[in-house]
């Protein structure tokens, strides 16, 4: 991350945490870190949802961890990642609405977002059968708002059962954020008892972007559609992905959607669990790509 250096340590348990690096696109929190042990948590490790502290921000009501983005071993004992946290707005509708349909591209007007966080557990790799960590890791730190750059897109691309549209992409010193809204057609909600919206990117260079997070996720329940026939949702969703190559003049990006059946149902017929290597119905239906000229701030 190209932006001012936290350094902010904690160590519980004999695990050293350091926040690297932060900033805040107006919505998400993005923040670096690496992790000392003193014992071997395995390959994949993993930080319980860290914990926000209410008071730094009259406007927050809570907040969830989204992503854990990619952990990595960098040595033994030491690893390093990125935490994603998405905030709960008191005023989520109006706000969201806001974002999700901005009026132009341009810089983001944002200002710097004071945090308190902890993290309270940690849990080795679960190939190493060992308990989880608890602990006491908890920071307060200003996450810098700067050098976002929002690009409204608003291009569409769609089948006879599936209609995507993309938003608008924020552009930041770490990730390419996308947004986009999805309609499924009648059909596929009552046939399916899941479905997810993904993306796929790649630059005019032939890079191929990898995801931190995505979450595109809907919830049509063939019970809850046969109790509500004309029930209706339009689903929002978003995907992180890794920092924009400089020398990229445009991205491809193409949707696809993974329907799915659960593997076990609740006594109302609600979908409950779908198992690893499940052999119950699974389909991925890829749309056709959508080509986005890539824009940057005007150098003044």
């Amino acid at each position: 991350m190209d932006t001012p250096a936290l350094n902010l340590i904690v160590e519980d348990q004999g695990i050293k945490i350091t926040l690297k690096n932060s900033f805040y696109d107006g919505t998400m929190a993005y923040i670096s870190y690496e992790l000392e042990s003193d014992r071997d948590l395995g390959d994949e490790p993993r930080l319980s949802d860290p914990e926000h502290i209410p008071g730094s921000s009259p406007d927050i009501d809570k907040s969830f961890l989204v992503g854990n983005g990619v952990i990595q071993k960098i040595e033994d004992y030491r690893y390093e990642g990125t935490l994603y946290m998405k905030w709960h707005i008191e005023n989520y509708v109006e706000v969201m609405s806001e974002l999700l349909e901005p009026p132009e591209s341009g810089i983001l007007p944002i200002e710097n977002q004071e945090f308190i966080v902890n993290i309270a557990t940690i849990h080795p790799d679960p190939s190493l059968n060992q308990k989880a960590i608890d602990g006491n890791w908890r920071f307060t730190f200003e996450a810098i708002a700067e050098n976002n750059y929002q690009q409204v897109i608003n291009l569409q691309t769609k089948n006879e059962d599936i209609d995507v549209n993309l938003q608008k992409i924020i552009y930041t010193p770490a990730s390419i954020n996308i947004y986009y809204n999805y309609t499924i057609s009648d059909q596929l909600n009552k046939q399916w008892d899941w479905y997810n919206a993904d993306i796929k990117v790649e630059d005019n260079l032939g890079n191929e972007y990898k995801q931190g997070y995505h979450a595109g996720g809907g919830y049509p329940f063939k019970a809850y559609r046969r109790e509500k026939p004309n029930w209706y949702m339009l689903n929002r969703g978003f995907t992180i992905l890794e920092r924009l190559h400089p020398q990229a003049t445009t991205l491809t990006i193409t949707p696809f959607i993974r329907l799915s059946d659960a593997d076990e149902h609740d006594a109302l017929g609600r979908p409950k669990a779908r198992y690893m290597n499940s052999t119950t119905p699974l389909e991925i239906v890829e749309l056709d790509p959508i080509v986005v000229e890539v824009e940057r701030p005007t150098k003044e």
